[in-house]
């Protein structure tokens, strides 16, 4: 990884604060971006260590799901297909997977 970046993503707000996001009503999820060179770890490679160390389930606050929120449709589709094969496993999944919005 090149970066990381901790914020907020997904919602209706400009500038959402810490407290208008934890509100639950600005839509926004708290968000790391991950800056990566795909020539050093693919995208695919991302998305398993995400599952391998995310928990699969997530809280009932929006602010606070668990998501993956895709760039484009190959890393949408990266992603769905692991997240089926998970679940064809048995794995109780409940990450959504979501086009990225305004960081």
């Amino acid at each position: 990884m090149r970066a990381t970046r901790v914020g907020y993503t997904g919602g209706q707000t400009d500038s959402p604060t810490y407290n208008k996001v934890c509100s639950g009503k600005t839509g926004h999820s708290e968000a790391v971006k991950v800056v990566y060179d795909p020539s050093i770890l693919s995208y695919a490679e991302l998305v398993d260590t995400f599952f391998g160390l995310h928990p699969y389930q997530y809280e009932s606050k929006p602010q606070y799901m668990s998501a993956l929120f895709y760039l484009n449709e190959t890393q949408k589709e990266i992603a769905q297909a692991k997240i089926d094969a998970l679940k064809a496993g048995g794995a109780s999944v409940a990450t959504k997977l979501l086009p990225a919005t305004v960081w």
